[in-house]
């Protein structure tokens, strides 16, 4: 049986560092798209280079909320619910713009000063503190999760009781169905209570903007968590364990964190490489179905199968970038799909970007000599997440 008739296993294996498993090139080396199989439900396409992913996100014959109510490709026995990814449009026209309203670049870059001073804040407290420090439980993490709760409003005293809730709803192994639907549920009604607060005593804040919005619509406390929970959650996790990557690829490629060093006025190019470079997630885990037969990369897809988009085999695609496996901040290349594109593309780009170039700048400006305290082979990586990241980095300076 050749290549292009096998039905693969996927995910391929555990992610290992931010390398992608070796499986990806054969399956760009394919000259279609591969067959693969999940834990739980039906074979399903997979399409790994750069054209073929792109065309699928932006192709409105393919259907999220269908592969649904088929029986799509996943890692879990059940469904989890998603929120706006299980929707098509125009339902979930109406809803992005709704959610939209809270996540403009206006509000985005009102608050970066803030961003800012709590980046200093952070590395204040490292440095006066023993060394090696780590740099995830010392910045990485907890700058994403200040921010996003000040740009939610979510009270001081919550933020560790979200991180957490956040945290766990994008778990792939740790938890069970059951265990991660209870974190969910909690994390629905949480937000439900601080809704209804705000339709009370409007603040300025994005939660309060979304109430706002989807006043004209009618929608419930709960209607609304359950968009926010899904836009705070991946907000959260994405930014804090890409934000950790950032660190690591460039302390493993030490040549690049020193032309940056001295060259700080590239820091939102070199965002961008750094977003192309690190995967964010483990595995392309959220199925589309064809509404009609569509050729993708020569590949019939009829009317009724699924096909999956691998984002981070995208942004490898050596057809597109030249020497994609390696970090080159002084590259131009053509723009990454890190965010994904079309209809589904994330809604918290715009605060994702200006975290992470806030909390890059900050070491940079701060932290001249940062280095690992401990050799590379013992950090140690989630691989239980859908995202992708590092549990420490230990540092010193």
């Amino acid at each position: 049986m050749s290549d292009t008739e096998k039905v693969f296993s996927y995910p391929f294996g555990e992610p290992e560092q931010l390398l992608l498993h070796p499986d990806y090139a054969k399956m760009q080396a394919l000259p279609g798209l591969a067959r693969v199989k999940l834990p739980y439900g039906r074979e399903g396409w997979l399409a790994t280079k750069y054209e073929d992913v792109h065309k699928i996100l932006t192709d409105t014959r393919f259907s999220r909320e269908l592969a649904i109510a088929n029986d799509e490709p996943r890692m879990y026995p059940g469904h989890l619910e998603m929120g706006m990814l299980d929707m098509d449009p125009p339902a979930h026209t109406r809803i992005r713009q709704i959610v939209a309203s809270a996540f403009t670049p206006r509000r985005t870059e009102q608050l970066r000063p803030r961003a800012v001073e709590l980046a200093d804040d952070l590395i204040d407290t490292l440095l006066a503190g023993p060394r090696p420090a780590d740099l995830v439980e010392g910045f990485t993490r907890p700058l994403p999760v200040v921010v996003i709760s000040e740009m939610f409003g979510l009270p001081t005293d919550d933020r560790a009781y979200f991180a957490e809730l956040a945290e766990a709803v994008t778990t792939t192994t740790r938890l069970t169905p059951e265990q991660i639907g209870e974190y969910l549920q909690q994390l629905w009604d949480y937000l439900a209570g601080v809704i209804a607060q705000r339709r009370k005593e409007p603040q300025d804040d994005a939660l309060t903007a979304l109430v706002q919005a989807s006043d004209s619509d009618q929608m419930t406390e709960h209607e609304i968590a359950q968009i926010a929970a899904g836009q705070l959650a991946a907000s959260y996790e994405t930014t804090a364990n890409e934000l950790a990557s950032f660190f690591f690829a460039l302390l493993h490629n030490p040549e690049q964190m020193d032309h940056l060093w001295m060259n700080p006025s590239m820091i939102k190019r070199a965002v961008e490489e750094l977003l192309r470079f690190c995967p964010m997630s483990s595995a392309s885990l959220f199925a589309r179905y064809a509404t009609e037969d569509v050729v993708i990369g020569g590949t019939l897809i009829r009317a009724g199968e699924q096909v999956l988009a691998s984002l981070i085999a995208a942004n490898k695609d050596e057809t597109v970038y030249q020497d994609p496996g390696s970090l080159n901040l002084n590259v131009e290349r053509k723009p990454h799909l890190a965010f994904g594109s079309g209809v589904h593309r994330c809604l918290g780009t715009g605060i994702a970007r200006m975290v992470l170039q806030v909390g890059l700048s900050t070491i940079v400006r701060r932290m001249p000599g940062l280095r690992l305290a401990i050799p590379e082979s013992e950090l140690e990586w989630r691989t239980e997440a859908l995202m992708r990241g590092l549990k420490h980095i230990p540092v010193t300076w």
